[in-house]
């Protein structure tokens, strides 16, 4: 049987399981790349190419998602207002 791929991008990774398994497909690997949006889906993959929502697929076929990692470090910036430029 065949169903149709949701569309996952900008859901959490969690959200994006739900989405799955209400039609049947399965949650493959996870992978991080840098990007504010911090656990949002921004990808979504079938054996390493991107699929579109609404695309056919199998049921069951496994779909690997690709997240955000967040900014990651932080750090304080000075207080400049008023400064000489030099």
């Amino acid at each position: 049987p065949w169903v149709l791929m949701p569309k996952l991008t900008d859901l959490t990774a969690r959200s994006a399981e739900l989405a799955l398994k209400s039609v049947g497909l399965v949650q493959g690997e996870i992978t991080y790349v840098p990007d504010p949006a911090k656990n949002a889906v921004l990808r979504q993959l079938v054996n390493g190419a991107e699929i579109a929502p609404g695309a056919r697929i199998q049921k069951g076929t496994r779909v690997d998602l690709e997240l955000g990692a967040g900014l990651g470090d932080t750090f304080d910036v000075p207080n400049v207002t008023g400064m000489a430029l030099d």
